[in-house]
């Protein structure tokens, strides 16, 4: 019993860190703030297009010798999400994932680099999800 009262004590806080609210998005949006954490780089886009950032789900080995790669999508709340912006945000599209949200929300991402998070803050919108064999994000 006091176990299981020990392992409550340290679920309670994490969750209550994840209500927090996020922060006033930095310059450069949601794609941005994701690049460095997944290695997503930029793609020349059409005038009047958000620009597309990539990356690689399978590094140089498993392109030459074979393997598989795991990629996940989840959005968590920060305050002042509502459950409407939580409800059908990532969907299946054939064989990818597509992740369209509008902040205020948390976007986590889990690949073989590890785990990237991104809050949007209120107004702020982002496409994140998979595409063939790449990651990608888009801007509004």
């Amino acid at each position: 019993m006091v176990r299981k009262w020990g392992w409550l004590a340290l679920v309670l806080p994490v969750a209550a860190a994840a209500q927090q609210p996020p922060v006033a998005a930095p310059p450069g949006g949601v794609c941005a703030r994701l690049a460095p954490q997944l290695g997503l780089k930029p793609e020349a886009a059409k005038p009047g297009t958000p620009t597309t950032w990539k990356a690689g789900m399978f590094g140089v080995g498993a392109m030459l010798f074979g393997g598989s790669a795991g990629v996940s999508f989840m959005v968590q709340p920060v305050e002042g999400t509502t459950a409407g912006q939580m409800q059908d945000a990532c969907k299946q599209v054939k064989s990818d994932i597509v992740c369209r949200v509008a902040g205020p929300i948390r976007v986590v991402v889990g690949s073989k680099k590890g785990e990237a998070s991104v809050d949007l803050a209120e107004g702020e919108r982002g496409e994140v999800g998979t595409k063939g064999k790449n990651i990608f994000c888009r801007e509004g």
